[in-house]
């Protein structure tokens, strides 16, 4: 669509969630360096797992749960967990104010999860296992960017769901995730703009005891909205 034609608001809108997540993504650097550095390093079927630091009952419930999800993905399907080997450097769990339960860093090849999703006592192994798969998905689809066969954001989402559908499916009594499953395969694409991302993660930190912060970001999207208004205003 030419440019010329879309809402001044709606630019500078696109701009400022650009600028902020490359701000967040720095932040989350700097954390995500520390804790694979000083954070607890075990192996699981062959996979560095790395568990933020944090009390040791928090830390030993989330490593059981790791390897319990792994577990099931080596019981019911060993080719992902030889796929995991491969494409993932390290399996990270920690608490940064992420928007999803877990995420791939291309550049790292690390797979990341929210460590209150999977200690949370609702979040069963077989569900942690979908989200891996999730994961390695993304890893696998990276390869295939790369390869020149890139897809936009919501169709590789749409990929990795419909992943996380065929796995769970050959693992028994779990009707009730094929159902979220495939209740997350109806999501619009515009759920996964950057737009929409990053305003997740501002009510995610929010809801995690990060009210200040959020409100500060909140302030920065303002001034930088105004100013920006002024800006194509004196052209």
């Amino acid at each position: 669509m030419d440019s010329q034609r879309v809402p001044l608001r709606t630019r500078l809108g696109q701009r400022f969630f650009a600028w902020l997540a490359r701000r967040m993504s720095q932040l989350e650097g700097w954390a995500r360096r520390t804790e694979l550095r000083k954070g607890t390093r075990v192996d699981v079927h062959g996979l560095a797992v790395v568990m933020h630091e944090a009390d040791p009952v928090h830390s030993r419930a989330c490593l059981d749960k790791v390897t319990a999800a792994l577990d099931v993905v080596a019981e019911y399907d060993p080719r992902s967990l030889e796929a995991m080997r491969s494409h993932f450097s390290a399996i990270l769990v920690w608490s940064w104010m992420v928007a999803a339960n877990g995420s791939y860093l291309h550049s790292e090849r690390l797979c990341m999860l929210w460590c209150d999703y999977v200690e949370d006592e609702d979040t069963e192994p077989a569900r942690i296992a979908m989200t891996l798969i999730h994961e390695l998905t993304h890893a696998k689809h990276a390869r295939r960017a790369r390869r020149g066969r890139p897809m936009d954001r919501a169709q590789a989402e749409w990929l990795c769901i419909g992943a996380e559908l065929a796995f769970i499916r050959k693992v028994p009594e779990t009707e009730h995730l094929r159902r979220a499953a495939a209740a997350r395969l109806e999501r619009r694409a515009d759920f996964y703009s950057p737009a929409a991302t990053a305003e997740r993660k501002l009510e995610h930190l929010e809801d995690t005891g990060g009210r200040r912060w959020a409100a500060f970001l909140r302030f920065l999207q303002r001034r930088r909205q105004r100013r920006q208004t002024a800006a194509g205003q004196g052209r």
